[in-house]
């Protein structure tokens, strides 16, 4: 997939050759990484421009990579074992906003406390009963994150999400900009030019856009949608799929997950820029 000669590199990286999530540019198949953030995103024709300039150039195989997920909750494990998770971040949230237990608890923010960010984990839902649509359709702000006790697992909890109606783009939304929204205050989650390089890659063989209706699910698949795609989630009764599998992790640019990978810190923020806290 790549030369492992400088994996930890910490200067300017191209990932080329894949599909990179980004509202920016919907049709982007490479993307620049720096120290600094992310300095170029695009397709294959400005990909050759950009090789020149770089000190590793990475080839993705059709890999898809998006932004690392950021945690609202209480995860538990080692930076190790979160950042294999796909999880570069924690971001606890702020005094205005709230724990959701349950569907009951969300029923009722949604209509004694519009606006308040409701964190939560989605695993603890009812699907038969949960207003998680309802409360993405009444502004409700959401912020995903590991419930106490509970593994880190981000790919079940958007696959909890879509079971109680909410669709996969709001769910991803939720697990990695509203994290950070429900905390205060964070740097851009999203892969645009200028925001943190901080990003996963991704073994994602199956794109769609998907929403709770699979009727409505197939259509999106249709690339003119100019929407970019997220991994197909399956079922919470089908036993044979497969989260996505992590390839490798960014955090600054700089290479924390997957082989060879350096050692890197486990980002806490409070509120404003997260903090770099070695184990």
């Amino acid at each position: 997939m790549t030369s492992e000669a400088a994996v930890a590199t910490t200067g300017t990286v191209l990932l080329r050759g894949g599909t990179v999530y980004s509202a920016a540019d919907p049709f982007a198949t490479a993307i620049v990484l720096t120290p600094d953030g992310v300095a170029w995103l695009g397709e294959e024709s400005g990909a050759d421009v950009q090789a020149l300039g770089a000190d590793e150039v990475v080839d993705l195989a059709g890999a898809w990579v998006a932004p690392a997920f950021v945690d609202a909750g209480q995860p538990g494990g080692t930076t190790a074992e979160l950042a294999s998770a796909g999880v570069l971040a924690v971001a606890p949230r702020a005094s205005g906003a709230a724990w959701i237990s349950d569907s009951a608890a969300l029923t009722a923010l949604i209509a004694d406390r519009p606006g308040t960010a409701a964190c939560l984990d989605p695993r603890d839902l009812d699907p038969a009963g949960a207003p998680l649509a309802a409360a993405a359709a009444a502004g409700v702000p959401l912020a995903f994150g590991t419930a106490p006790g509970r593994e880190a697992a981000p790919w079940r909890l958007l696959q909890a999400a879509l079971a109680c109606g909410l669709s996969a783009r709001a769910a991803f939304t939720a697990h990695t900009r509203g994290a950070w929204r429900a905390s205060g205050g964070g740097p851009d989650a999203r892969l645009v030019v200028g925001a943190p390089a901080t990003l996963v890659v991704w073994d994602a063989p199956d794109l769609v856009v998907q929403v709770a209706d699979e009727a409505r699910a197939r259509f999106s698949t249709d690339s003119r949608a100019g929407l970019a795609p997220l991994p197909a989630l399956g079922r919470l009764d089908d036993a044979d799929w497969v989260p996505p599998r992590l390839v490798r992790a960014y955090r600054d640019g700089r290479r924390v997950a997957g082989d060879g990978a350096a050692a890197g810190g486990r980002p806490v923020v409070g509120k404003g820029a997260p903090r770099a806290v070695t184990p």
